[in-house]
């Protein structure tokens, strides 16, 4: 039997062995200033641990957003127990504990990524809801004689006039939230935009050098303009965006004739752990690619 504490992060104390496990679990290296701005809100961080004998062996981070009605629901990331401490039900354990702090700070529900390694792990709660699944479709970009220019995003003002309110979104997306999501983001990244002012559409991107793509991290402007304006750049640039099984079904998208881009599946589900009035009609949601970490550049 191992014996395992479980208690919430004391980042002054804790950081230098979660940057470390989390090179070890992700191959990624992770920044003091990218952890404090994803997981901290309101001088309270939304991340746990699992200990053995003081040792850091399992770690979940949970993202605070807030709803269109005012309310709170956190959104798991950075979820990883050490290799050999697995299969033994640390990882359930552990987000358990984290479910019962965050239903103190009345978080209404939370919205988990599964990854292949702790997908198993939704099976043992009740009253998860499936959202729709998403895949990555990469552009045509046949055109190499027309180049789009892009935008640096530097100042929320150049979003202002493009925001509007989306019933599809679970996260309220206002100017606070972009300016918290590109702005203030540390370390600083570079990130872009293109629009479309016939339409009034606006989509942000950042650039993955290592693959030497476009990302499309989230699109500003009214829902049935999204796939008007892919079509607008679709020949133009290389780029990778989201589309749920859902879009997949519809005339404007089929019209494109994209490809996908990867096999990779992005499956998401809401787990309730509040009593609420009502959980979002959630078939009709839509996610992007700036919905995630996976898609941030430099942490």
């Amino acid at each position: 039997m191992i014996n395992v504490n479980y208690r919430e992060v004391s980042l002054n104390k804790d950081f230098n062995q979660i940057k470390y496990k989390f090179f070890k679990n992700f191959k990624k290296k992770l920044s003091n200033k990218y952890y404090s701005w994803r997981y901290n809100f309101g001088n309270k961080n939304y991340c746990f641990l699992a200990l053995k004998n003081n040792e850091v062996i399992g770690h979940v981070g949970f993202v605070r957003y807030k709803t269109h009605d005012k309310n709170f629901f956190a959104s798991r990331h950075s979820s990883f127990v050490d290799k050999k401490y697995r299969r033994k039900n640390i990882y359930s354990s552990l987000l358990k504990y984290s479910l019962k702090k965050l239903k103190k700070r009345k978080i209404l529900f939370v919205q988990t990524w599964p990854n292949d390694s702790n997908i198993h792990t939704n099976k043992k709660f009740q009253n998860l809801i499936k959202l729709p699944t998403n895949k990555i479709y990469v552009s045509n970009n046949n055109d190499k004689n027309t180049k789009i220019k892009l935008i640096k995003f530097t100042k929320i003002v150049q979003l202002k006039k493009y925001l509007i309110y989306k019933k599809n979104n679970l996260i309220n997306k206002n100017a606070d939230y972009f300016f918290w999501r590109y702005i203030k983001k540390k370390p600083k990244e570079n990130y872009y935009f293109h629009i479309f002012e016939e339409k009034k559409s606006l989509l942000i991107f950042n650039y993955n050098k290592k693959d030497k793509i476009y990302n499309l991290l989230d699109h500003l402007g009214k829902k049935d303009v999204f796939f008007d304006h892919i079509r607008l750049i679709n020949n133009k640039m290389k780029f990778i965006f989201w589309i749920n099984i859902n879009e997949e079904k519809t005339k404007k998208f089929k019209k494109l004739r994209l490809k996908k881009y990867s096999t990779k599946l992005f499956n998401s589900y809401l787990m309730p752990i509040n009593k609420i009035n009502h959980i979002p009609k959630y078939r009709s949601l839509n996610f992007s690619m700036g919905d995630t970490d996976t898609f941030i550049q430099k942490i």
